[in-house]
């Protein structure tokens, strides 16, 4: 891909910055074009990356950012590229990532009318709505649900759009085997004695990040306590009126301003509380940071990440509207009493995956490349990559020849390779008019070609459920009985079936968290289609591509690869009745009657599944009804009856 990154400046220690370059090396590792284009660069420029930094008039920073987005636009006008991303609210941006909050709810709850009528408030709020306004076609990497939140509250932006990251932590964060001596080290340098204790503030944008509100916690300690209180302040921001602040309050001999750092895991791993009261922030990396770090974290709820603190119960977040005199007491308590936290955020460190978010990222991008470039001749549309392949008529698609994995009397489905990318070609020649009276006389619509598959794979893909991605599809006729049409999909390499990963789980039992992860997907899975008014009338585990080289023992559900295939006959409704409910998971239960399931693997999924008590669950007849309907299908497929107990799901 050629690739256009946008942001106002790049300097060394900002989080956004941080963002942008891993998200931008992953992209040359991959062999991507990237070119960036900004205002400031400060660093090195990694190899291969084109910058271009623009000198563009203006008196005052937004003046300059209008100027900047005025350029860039006459720029891509001229200039193609696959996709532009912005790490800052700039106009004509096919994808955002929205390290920033929400600007119009940070203006309602933090300024005053008069500020409205500013320029600057002008000029970015006018960014803002030019990429969340329902008119734009915009995606949104959104960081956080309660970002989400704020702006579609104040926009009306559209669900579809918005796609959540997961969050991203370097691997050096984690507690290493030379921890203590790590953490010896940092205290010797501060000279912080054993009874001592050392408090770090982490972040660039010190007015934002609360730094006053910090200050004056650790004036209203006793004086006795102040002696024992070390502070260090990592970030890059002008220090000047945090220094006058410190001065004021008697505080300047403890307090020491670092400027930006390289070496953050040293002082993760060697303080005692990480101090975060911010006003506003849309995650709070750092949070997470220091909770996997095993530091305890005393922040405020104005912080998008500050659910991560709460669920891995490692510190305090303080409710909004935030009290000053709630700060002040929790940090003496958190310094100079016993912390239960170190220890529980080591382990949800290791219980989550948070380390690969650069890699997803890319992912999406490429996916949405392919998405999105499309070429429509008469009837058919196809990728820009098959333009050359097919540059003919509709029947010379019909006629391509490659490695046939499926043929039937009415469609065939094949594989074939082109610049070196592997397609699946299904081709549809008719399905005649007794199998259209068939399925009718059934009740039961018949499916009459490939747009039913290219439905559903759309829809899957808009309810974020992992399936095939699109490459090309076309029909031919008016007759519903004769008519034909064809579907690409790349193929998704690098998989395996479900059914062939767990095929000697009986003999040869898997890992506890390895059966439950898979499950605990499966049942997400199962239950966002089934929520969604989809069913999929094949729903077996064979029809499940899990992607190898996962790190199955460190994988989070969210993260885990899981593609479902086969939509062929998918049924895609406003609700869903519930026989079609229990066709789906009778054939899901069938399919797995040889695994050697328990009957709590099997209650742990209908938990996931219905998200309720599982004894209110359990007298719901959906289950009778799915354990009866499956043992029919094995005793029908292999003319005995399943191994499992019969009351495995009564």
């Amino acid at each position: 891909m050629n690739l256009a990154f946008c942001l106002f400046k790049y300097f060394l220690y900002g989080g956004l910055q941080r963002d942008f370059m891993a998200i931008a090396s992953e992209c040359l590792t991959r062999g991507h074009q990237v070119d960036v284009f900004t205002l400031h660069w400060q660093g090195d420029i990694p190899v291969g990356m084109n910058v271009h930094i623009l000198d563009v008039p203006g008196l005052t920073n937004h003046g300059r950012y209008q100027h900047f987005s005025k350029i860039l636009q006459s720029f891509f006008e001229n200039k193609s590229y696959d996709l532009v991303v912005g790490f800052n609210k700039i106009e004509g941006l096919d994808v955002y990532f929205a390290a920033d909050p929400c600007y119009e709810e940070k203006v309602r709850h933090f300024r005053s009318g008069l500020y409205r009528l500013t320029g600057r408030y002008r000029c970015f709020s006018s960014f803002e709505k030019k990429i969340f306004s329902p008119q734009s076609d915009t995606d949104i990497l959104a960081l956080t649900q309660s970002q989400i939140a704020d702006f579609k509250k104040h926009y009306g932006t559209q669900d579809l759009r918005f796609h959540l990251i997961p969050p991203w932590v370097k691997q050096d964060r984690r507690p290493p085997l030379k921890y203590e001596e790590i953490r010896r080290g940092l205290r010797q340098e501060f000279s912080v004695d054993k009874d001592e204790k050392l408090v770090l503030f982490l972040g660039s944008g010190f007015q934002v990040k609360g730094l006053d509100r910090a200050m004056h916690a650790i004036s209203a300690l006793a004086q006795e306590e102040q002696k024992k209180i070390h502070v260090v302040i990592v970030g890059h921001d002008n220090i000047k009126p945090f220094e006058k602040l410190a001065h004021s309050l008697s505080l300047y001999s403890a307090v020491h301003f670092l400027g930006g750092r390289k070496d953050i895991p040293r002082f993760l791993f060697g303080a005692d509380l990480l101090l975060h009261p911010a006003y506003s922030e849309s995650a709070g990396i750092v949070l997470l940071e220091a909770t996997i770090a095993g530091l305890p974290v005393l922040t405020t709820a104005a912080c998008g990440y500050a659910y991560h603190v709460i669920a891995a119960n490692a510190g305090v977040v303080l409710p909004e509207p935030f009290q000053q005199a709630q700060l002040n007491k929790s940090l003496k308590e958190l310094l100079f009493s016993e912390s239960p936290f170190q220890s529980k955020g080591i382990v949800y460190g290791e219980k989550n995956n948070f380390y690969h978010m650069p890699k997803t990222i890319v992912d999406y991008l490429e996916k949405k490349e392919h998405e999105r470039i499309f070429y429509t001749r008469g009837v058919v549309t196809l990728h820009k990559d098959l333009m050359k392949t097919w540059s003919s008529s509709f029947n010379d698609i019909m006629a391509t020849q490659g490695e046939v994995f499926r043929q039937v009397d009415d469609r065939k489905t094949l594989k074939f390779i082109h610049q070196q990318n592997a397609y699946f070609l299904k081709l549809h020649f008719g399905v005649g008019w007794i199998e259209i009276i068939k399925n009718l006389f059934f009740l039961r619509l018949p499916v009459l070609g490939a747009i039913n598959e290219k439905l559903a794979i759309e829809k899957l893909h808009e309810i974020g459920v992992e399936t095939m991605t699109l490459a090309g599809y076309g029909e031919k006729g008016c007759n519903p009985a004769q008519k034909q049409s064809f579907i690409v999909t790349y193929a998704l390499e690098n998989t395996m079936s479900l059914e062939d990963y767990c095929k000697n789980w009986e003999v040869a039992p898997p890992l506890f968290t390895e059966k439950k992860l898979l499950l605990e997907k499966i049942a997400h899975i199962t239950k966002t289609l089934h929520q969604n008014g989809i069913n999929h009338r094949d729903y077996y585990i064979c029809h499940f591509l899990l992607e190898k080289d996962q790190p199955l023992q460190n994988m989070s559900v969210e993260n885990l690869k899981l593609f479902l295939i086969d939509l062929h006959r998918v049924q895609i409704r406003k609700n869903l009745p519930q026989r079609w409910r229990v066709k789906d998971l009778a054939g899901l239960l069938f399919s797995t009657f040889d695994l050697g399931l328990s009957q709590k693997d099997w209650l742990r999924f209908i938990k996931v599944y219905m998200d309720n008590d599982l004894r209110t669950l359990l007298q719901d007849p959906l289950w009778r009804q799915v354990h009866h309907k499956a043992v029919k299908l094995y005793q029908k497929a292999f003319q005995s009856s399943p191994r499992l107990p019969q009351g495995i799901l009564l």
